[in-house]
């Protein structure tokens, strides 16, 4: 048996026919107490009545047992008050705070901007990012992978808001991820995995997003020399799956860009990566790679005095003519089709339709340096009027078709992802035709193409709220700026799928 009391401390006695005793610890006024007699036979509950006389004053029990006690309470003397308005008032006030409870769960940043990252890069815009989704599958949580992806994610997160406590974010991830890395490579197994150089070629893309003056920091041509070892250490293991081909082929593209756009020589044997991926890897992408990989050693010797003029357009045509052959090699489904449309936004009444970004993009890359090629072959030739009017009459071609293409990344339905203002693909498809945008208008001679590029650069800028837009479009009409730089700028390969 035992006894509960909200106001009383109780001694139980065993369980037997003796009644409980009861020490007095609170005034008996305040509650009754409630014996329970807990038995196998059920339970049983008694009601034992408060014993307090209810004297005002103070009940004489608790005078005998010299307890303090303040006496009956009178109902008649209570202050009784009504506090429906009050409490109405409040709960309003509570659904109307900001700081109120969220309607729908809010998730960290980090989080967002990874699942932002691999919506829009890895399976939006990007296709050469293939290989991190089954990586990351497998990496754990707080290995230097995950690491490295948190930091480009915030990075591109920070691209596209411009916001500064994002860009912080990624900068703290980017030391963690460096820091994880470094501790990888002392492990004689994993430095040589695939993951590791996945690691290291994401540090570089972080790099291309963040820094983009590739004359500013040693880092944007670091983790690509550290890659580049990697590659050289794991030997074999470079062409032993279809994502370590990825890996290797990735590095191949993004070494001459790096290397090319800081004006420093491409190391030795880094061309041969590319020649021993020919078995495992065929197409048009990446035959242009080896011709921009020509185009980049040619800028780097010329700016190194590595050759003389008369040598400099020699390579040049020669790089020109193969990009010519290129094009023509392209298959029937990526040509575009003309249509003719009298807008505002078009300059002149014709725009061109391509089936897909990937399309339209390659063939912008290959224009790019067709003007780059022709761009060298003026400055070099020395009184040959028939070289420069060839190389002036190439650029009026390429420089009307760059502008016949822009329309269809910024006028709304003529993709899905269109809208007005711009979606967040739609921006990211927008950073891929600044560079070409802004070197039409700087090698044409045709002043109302110039007016009408910083026009499109402007509606760019402010439409899709693409802050490098309007710097590009700044430069476009202050200054001659290098248009390489215009290139890293606005994100070189970074955001290119």
């Amino acid at each position: 048996m035992r006894a509960r009391s909200l106001a009383h401390e109780q001694i139980v006695s065993p369980a037997t026919k003796q009644q409980p005793i009861f020490r007095k610890a609170n005034p008996l006024w305040l509650t009754a107490v409630e014996v329970v007699d807990e038995s196998n036979q059920g339970i049983i509950k008694s009601h034992i009545p408060p014993v307090c006389d209810l004297r005002p004053g103070g009940c004489s029990q608790c005078h005998r047992a010299k307890l303090f006690c303040y006496g009956y309470l009178d109902p008649t003397q209570l202050l009784i008050h009504d506090e429906t308005g009050s409490t109405q008032r409040k709960v309003l006030a509570r659904q109307n705070s900001p700081h109120g409870l969220p309607p729908v769960l809010q998730l960290g940043w980090v989080v967002r901007a990874r699942d932002t990252f691999f919506s829009l890069y890895v399976f939006g815009l990007s296709r050469s990012y293939h290989a991190l989704a089954p990586l990351y599958d497998q990496a754990t949580s707080s290995g230097h992978l995950s690491s490295c992806v948190d930091a480009v994610s915030l990075a591109f997160v920070s691209f596209q808001c411009g916001s500064p406590a994002v860009l912080y974010m990624a900068r703290q991830k980017y030391v963690d991820g460096i820091r994880k890395v470094g501790q990888a490579l002392q492990d004689p197994t994993t430095s040589l995995s695939d993951e590791t150089l996945q690691s290291v070629l994401l540090l570089d893309l972080y790099e291309k997003m963040v820094n983009r003056n590739p004359h500013s920091l040693p880092s944007w041509t670091s983790h690509i020399r550290g890659a580049m070892s990697l590659v050289k250490a794991r030997g074999a293991r470079n062409f032993s799956s279809p994502i370590a081909c990825q890996l290797s082929f990735r590095l191949s593209m993004t070494l001459p860009i790096s290397y090319g756009l800081a004006n420093l020589l491409m190391p030795k044997g880094s061309m041969g990566l590319m020649r021993e991926l020919d078995p495992y890897i065929t197409g048009i992408k990446k035959d242009f790679t080896a011709l921009a990989a020509d185009t980049f050693r040619l800028k780097c010797n010329i700016a190194h005095g590595r050759v003389s003029s008369s040598e400099a357009v020699q390579m040049a045509r020669g790089i020109h003519s193969r990009l010519v052959a290129l094009e023509a090699a392209f298959p029937p489904s990526w040509m575009p089709r003309s249509v003719i449309c009298a807008d505002p936004r078009i300059l002149g009444v014709r725009l061109d339709i391509y089936p897909d970004h990937f399309a339209a993009q390659l063939w912008n890359a290959v224009r790019f340096h067709r003007l780059a090629t022709d761009d060298i072959i003026q400055t070099n030739s020395s009184g040959d009027s028939c070289v420069t009017k060839d190389a002036f009459q190439d650029i009026a071609v390429v420089v009307e078709q760059i502008c016949a293409m822009v329309p269809q990344f910024i006028l709304p339905g003529l993709w899905p992802d269109n809208e007005m203002p711009f979606s967040p693909l739609q921006r990211l498809r927008c950073c891929t035709i600044l560079a070409p945008l802004y070197i039409a208008g700087q090698l044409s001679n045709d002043l109302v193409i110039k007016n009408w590029a910083v026009q499109t650069l402007e509606s760019i800028a402010d439409i899709g709220n693409l802050r490098i837009a309007r710097e590009v479009a700044t430069l476009l009409a202050s200054a001659r700026t290098d248009y390489w730089l215009v290139y890293a700028m606005s994100g070189s390969y970074a955001f290119a799928a």
